[in-house]
């Protein structure tokens, strides 16, 4: 009696099933390795920074020089003032730990007059940190701007209410381009019409679709209405000119910035 063996090999169907599996695990493993080194790298960061910071202020307690010990450290470079200063960087004076790739790692600091280390997800967000009253918001700015004339007068409508400036100052017929080359007696029109508009906008204790507080002030030829909101707000400025219609009526320079709460590091990256 003969026993016949046949020996049978994978489908095609199978071998792709196979490699399919094969490629799945390989990446989820490649993904997982990733992680891993980015949370090693994180983690060699700020350890260097904490050294740091011990040892700018035992220098500092026994009257020693304001510098640290540098460190080579992977995916980070350190910026500061003297290559090695704890006096941080020139424009903000910080210690920073600049990151090679700003998508995958946040940057971190050294504030050595503050005695603060912290966490920030970009440059923009490190160069504000040590702005105690910064900004977030609705900012509007409005510039005077063309040929203004005795009697001219700006009507800007906020919430559905006019308010009127008028230009009555004798020293008139100022462009904007022009005001430097004058006297300052001569250019105190602009915020005098300004600050007509302001404070009335102030007394009136008018809010946004927020319910946040909208206030005016006023710096020179220019007037900033600000809210928390994040929503544009209903602004409408119109120029009247007492001379008639011609080629140098009274204009404005308009600008308006919304800008967004400060973002924040995720907790993994945090101290």
């Amino acid at each position: 009696m003969k026993i016949k063996i046949t020996e049978k090999g994978f489908s095609l169907i199978e071998l792709i099933i196979v490699l399919i599996i094969t490629a799945i695990l390989a990446q989820i493993g490649f993904l997982s390795f990733n992680k891993l080194n980015r949370k090693i790298k994180v983690l060699a960061a700020k350890t260097a920074l904490i050294n740091i910071k011990k040892e700018c202020e035992v220098n500092r307690d026994i009257d020693a020089n304001t510098n640290f010990t540098l460190v080579d450290l992977d995916s980070y470079s350190i910026e500061t003032s003297n290559t090695n200063s704890c006096l941080g960087r020139s424009d903000n004076n910080l210690v920073v730990l600049k990151p090679d790739s700003k998508e995958d790692y946040p940057f971190y600091y050294y504030d050595f007059i503050n005695n603060e280390i912290g966490c920030e997800i970009s440059e923009v967000e490190l160069n504000s940190t040590q702005k105690k009253d910064r900004f977030e918001g609705n900012q509007n700015i409005i510039k005077l701007d063309g040929w203004w004339a005795r009697n001219d007068r700006a009507t800007l409508t906020l919430n559905g209410r006019n308010y009127v400036g008028y230009v009555t100052d004798y020293w008139l017929g100022v462009r904007n381009d022009d005001l430097d080359d004058r006297q300052s007696h001569q250019i105190k029109w602009g915020d005098k019409l300004w600050k007509q508009i302001s404070e009335r906008i102030n007394q009136d204790e008018l809010v946004d679709n927020q319910g946040n507080k909208i206030t005016a002030s006023v710096s020179g030829n220019q007037i900033m209405i600000n809210s928390k909101s994040q929503d544009p707000l209903d602004i409408k400025i119109v120029a009247y000119n007492d001379a008639g219609g011609n080629n140098t009526k009274p204009r404005f320079i308009r600008e308006q910035k919304i800008i967004p709460p400060k973002a924040e590091c995720s907790n993994q990256f945090r101290f």
